[in-house]
């Protein structure tokens, strides 16, 4: 509730600005005013109504963020794939080239 109440002050400072003081709002202003409500209701949406999506999300960057950088686990690597595609183009077998004729 509190973020809705929160929206609507910022929408009724808006308002206010573009009723009494126009000249100072460029057309580029508008936009960004616009984009940021978009967003705004879009987290809005989906904290309220899609909250284990969201849980998922955070929860993924969270556990992201603890591993280390240079952590190597075997089973999650993709040193095979890149080798087999890093060599295989080296070689040039295994691609498809087209005719020469």
């Amino acid at each position: 509730m509190n973020s809705i109440i929160f929206l609507i002050v910022i929408l009724s400072v808006y308002y206010y600005i573009y009723t009494k003081h126009y000249e100072i709002l460029d057309d580029k202003y508008h936009y960004y005013f616009y984009a940021f409500c978009g967003v705004y209701v879009l987290i809005l949406y989906m904290y309220n109504y899609e909250y284990p999506f969201v849980y998922r999300v955070l929860k993924n960057v969270y556990e992201t963020d603890k591993k280390p950088i240079y952590a190597f686990e075997h089973n999650n690597s993709n040193a095979e794939l890149f080798e087999s595609q890093y060599f295989r183009s080296q070689t040039g077998v295994g691609i498809d080239k087209p005719n020469a004729h």
